[in-house]
């Protein structure tokens, strides 16, 4: 137990620290001052914050604290990305999962800072990435054009895939996997649209194609789910062209049972048929 006079040496020492005084004398008591209130606050949250972390530890409750990172890349599609993770909330990593999004250089940045734990992806690490991370391939889909159902009536005079030329597409940003393999079955196919118009966000693509403005390249995969969100049907597959789906993370062997999780869901949604 300590002594009036420590006490009374630890406050001024503080009041020094704080650069003011943190106890006023009314009458033959004491009071807080403002600042004092102030410290008081943060000091009893400090506190309460150091005791829910001894019981977390003896209860054995460090796993369970201890939040899922995942970082997903801007260009991989909301309905893949959602199948991959809704999963989690209904199990013991419901209260962990955090989410952010980006493009892939910054995310493997955050990675290498210890910021993110997993990186959902719609393209391989760059060759020329140097910070150890691996790849880890969760499957592929399909890639299908999209367009309202305005717009095919009107398209749709022709046979697929010579319908495509001469009317306006919606592309993803130039240079990302996505757009390289549009751009790329274009030239096989001798596919040549009235007009090319990008976006980086990809629902607001998709908003674009549902008032008639353009078709556009999605995954199979989430064919029901662009119907129903946004009125656009398939208009016919792009054979030989697929988009690739990986989890990227810092060790070769993934052990964490969040991203053990996302993978063994992976497995079952891709050999779905549609989302």
């Amino acid at each position: 137990m300590l002594s009036p006079s420590t006490i009374s040496d630890q406050i001024k020492t503080l009041e020094q620290n704080m650069n003011g005084k943190l106890f006023e004398r009314v009458g033959r008591r004491f009071r807080l001052t403002d600042l004092g209130r102030h410290v008081h606050h943060y000091a009893d949250s400090i506190f309460k914050t150091g005791n829910e972390l001894m019981d977390s530890i003896q209860h054995g409750e460090v796993e369970s604290q201890v939040p899922l990172r995942v970082g997903v890349v801007n260009a991989m599609p909301k309905v893949v990305a959602y199948h991959l993770l809704a999963p989690l909330l209904e199990s013991d990593h419901a209260s962990r999962l955090q989410v952010s999004e980006d493009i892939l250089p910054r995310l493997l940045a955050n990675m290498a800072n210890d910021e993110v734990d997993v990186i959902l992806s719609d393209s391989p690490i760059p060759s020329h990435h140097t910070i150890k991370s691996f790849n880890h391939f969760l499957g592929e889909s399909e890639l299908g054009i999209f367009a309202s159902k305005q717009l095919k009536r009107k398209i749709q005079k022709k046979e697929f895939p010579e319908c495509l030329n001469d009317h306006p597409f919606l592309m993803p940003t130039a240079g990302n996997t996505l757009s390289r393999e549009i751009e790329n079955w274009f030239d096989s196919h001798n596919v040549t649209p009235k007009s090319l118009s990008y976006f980086e966000n990809s629902s607001l693509l998709k908003l674009f194609a549902s008032h008639g403005h353009g078709m556009f390249a999605a995954p199979e995969i989430a064919s029901t789910y662009i119907e129903k969100q946004y009125g656009s049907v398939l208009l016919g597959m792009m054979d030989r062209a697929t988009e690739r789906y990986y989890a990227i993370t810092s060790d070769r062997r993934i052990k964490h049972p969040g991203i053990l999780l996302i993978r063994e869901t992976a497995t079952e949604f891709m050999n779905s048929k549609s989302a």
